[in-house]
C-alpha cells in the first residue's frame, strides 16, 4: 500500500526491523537459523546453544547487547516459533524470514510453515516481514507472498527491482508506514534512495519482465534438474538437489535437506571441488555450497547442453 526505497536490501531489512519495533513497541525480532537479511547488526545473528533463545553475533563487532534483541527459529518447525512466542509474550515485534530460504542453499517452506507464520504473529499482534530481496520478481511478475498466496505485513525487496543499480524497498500495509518520517515517529533517510539512475534501471528492468514468460525459465530449470539428477543416479553419488521454480542447489547429502540443521551437514569439501572443476570448464557456479544457482532469461539451451555435458565429466570424478 506503501513503500520507501533504500539503497540496498540490507539498508530495506534494516528499516523494516526498525519501523516493525516502532509500530509495535515491541523489542524483540525473530528471524530464522540459516536465514540472511543483509549486513547490519540485527541481521548477523545465528543461533545459540541449545539452551539458548536468544541470538549470538555471527561477525565481530556486533554487541552481545545487540543479539540479544534477536531470538532465532528453525525454518520449517512452526512449533520452534511458537515456543519463542510463548516465551517471550507480547514482547516479540515482528518475524522476518525469507519465504524460500536462498543463502544456505535453497530451502522450500514446508508443512504449511508460512501460513503457520502468519496466524502465530496475528495471534500475538506481532508483524509478518517477509523479505523478498531474492524471490520478488523471482518467479513471476510478482512476489513469493502471491505464488504462495499469504499477505504479510511489510515486505522487503533488492536487486531484481533496481535492474543491476543499487536498490533496496520495504514497504506494506498503510497503517504501519505512516509511522515512518516525516509522517511518523521512526526514522528513515538516505541521500541516494530513490535517485533517478536506480530508478530509470529498476523501471526499465520491469517494463522488460511484464512481457516474459516465467514458466520457460521454470522448466529450463526442472529440465537441467532432471539431467543433473540423472547424473547423480548414474554415478551414484550422495547427493540431492533443492529446486524452486527457477533457483537451486546442489547438497552433497544422501539425506533431504529441509532445514538450517540438514544444509550444514552436506559435504562442502566435495562441493568446492566440484565448483573448481566446473570452473574449469567454462561453468561458473557460485563458490559455495550455501549460495544459490539462478537460471535467467539469458540462459540458452546451448548453456544448458555445455551445463549437463561439465556435470557428467566433474561427478564421474567426484
Amino acid at each position: 500500500e506503501r513503500l520507501r526505497f533504500t539503497n540496498s536490501g540490507t539498508e530495506a531489512t534494516m528499516h523494516a526491523i526498525r519501523l516493525a519495533r516502532g509500530f509495535t513497541g515491541k523489542k524483540y525480532i525473530v528471524k530464522m537459523e540459516g536465514g540472511y537479511h543483509g549486513a547490519h547488526d540485527y541481521a548477523l545473528i545465528k543461533s545459540g546453544s541449545g539452551t539458548m533463545t536468544f541470538g549470538v553475533p555471527s561477525s565481530a563487532g556486533v554487541p552481545e547487547e545487540v543479539s540479544r534483541t534477536v531470538l532465532v527459529g528453525r525454518y520449517n518447525d512452526a512449533e520452534s516459533i511458537e515456543k519463542l512466542f510463548k516465551e517471550h509474550r507480547n514482547e516479540i515485534a515482528a518475524v522476518i524470514t525469507e519465504p524460500v530460504l536462498g543463502n544456505i542453499g535453497v530451502i522450500n517452506p514446508e508443512n504449511d510453515f508460512l501460513n503457520s507464520l502468519r496466524e502465530i504473529t496475528e495471534k500475538y499482534s506481532s508483524l509478518l516481514i517477509f523479505d523478498e530481496v531474492i524471490t520478488g520478481f523471482r518467479f513471476g511478475f510478482k512476489g513469493y507472498q502471491d505464488i504462495a498466496g499469504i499477505k504479510p505485513d511489510l515486505t522487503t525487496m533488492g536487486k531484481i527491482i533496481g535492474g543491476g543499480a543499487p536498490v533496496g524497498m520495504f514497504g506494506g500495509r498503510e497503517d504501519i508506514m505512516a509511522h515512518v518520517a516525516p509522517q511518523g515517529d521512526v526514522y528513515e533517510a538516505g541521500t541516494f534512495s530513490g535517485n533517478p539512475l536506480t530508478m530509470a534501471a529498476g523501471i526499465a528492468t520491469l517494463d522488460q519482465l511484464k512481457s516474459k514468460d516465467y514458466s520457460a525459465i521454470t522448466n529450463y530449470a526442472a529440465r537441467l534438474e532432471e539431467k543433473l539428477n540423472s547424473l547423480i543416479s548414474e554415478y551414484n553419488i550422495d547427493a540431492t538437489i533443492n529446486r524452486c521454480h527457477s533457483m537451486f542447489q546442489i547438497f552433497f547429502n544422501k539425506n533431504k535437506v529441509t532445514d538450517y540443521k540438514g544444509a550444514t551437514a552436506s559435504d562442502t569439501e566435495k562441493f568446492n571441488k566440484m565448483f573448481h572443476m566446473l570452473l574449469e570448464k567454462g561453468i561458473f557456479f557460485p563458490p559455495s555450497q550455501f549460495e544459490t544457482e539462478f537460471v535467467s532469461f539469458a540462459h540458452s539451451e546451448t548453456d544448458l547442453e555445455s551445463t549437463v555435458d561439465a556435470f557428467s565429466s566433474v561427478l564421474k570424478c567426484l
